[in-house]
């Protein structure tokens, strides 16, 4: 007898938010598209099109964030995540990295608690070399304002490495291996504010 394992919408809705909570964007896809496949749901086309710009794949973000934003128009979370990843996201697939990291950097300023800016700062230093000591000072900022996040530690940490030369090695390197192990112990508590995932 072959048993069909049905998964319930919100059952799907939290592992979705889960793999998302973790950076997994690969699962997030495959979760959110196959709940969406069984019914509209704004969230998870919100979380699809997050996944979406967190795995490079720009195009397909609007579509998304358009999609819950028309399920759900009077929530500003959706409406929030349109413009935070649209702009940043459009001036790095324009290859305008400047841009970009400036778009990000004012994301954390208006959010300090949302991830996401601090990870595609993260994959993109080598194009913010010019910003790394601005990516620094907005990292001790919401450090202080939200000091339970992971990220703001984490990103700090792979700034201080970017910026590592011979001479100044030992204190840097100290200070960035610090920095990695408070992210690490963080990370093992912290949740995403459920008002950056549309709950």
């Amino acid at each position: 007898m072959v048993c069909l394992c049905v998964v319930l919408p919100a059952q799907e809705l939290r592992q979705a938010r889960d793999a998302f909570q973790t950076g997994d964007a690969i699962k997030v896809i495959e979760i959110a598209r196959h709940g969406l496949e069984h019914g509209e749901s704004a969230e998870l086309h919100n979380l699809l099109g997050k996944a979406y710009a967190m795995s490079g794949q720009p195009d397909k973000v609007l579509l998304e964030l358009n999609s819950a934003i028309r399920l759900q128009p009077n929530y500003e979370g959706f409406r929030f995540d349109l413009a935070q990843f649209t702009l940043g996201v459009a001036y790095y697939g324009q290859v305008r990295y400047d841009d970009a990291v400036r778009a990000f950097l004012t994301t954390i300023d208006l959010a300090p608690d949302v991830p996401q800016p601090y990870r595609f700062l993260g994959e993109m230093l080598e194009h913010a070399r010019s910003h790394l000591q601005q990516i620094n000072a907005k990292c001790v900022a919401a450090e202080r304002s939200e000091p339970l996040n992971p990220y703001a530690p984490l990103l700090r940490a792979k700034a201080l490495i970017a910026q590592l030369g011979m001479a100044d090695w030992d204190d840097n390197a100290r200070e960035a291996a610090r920095l990695l192990e408070k992210a690490i112990a963080l990370r093992e508590t912290w949740r995403t504010p459920t008002s950056t995932l549309g709950a």
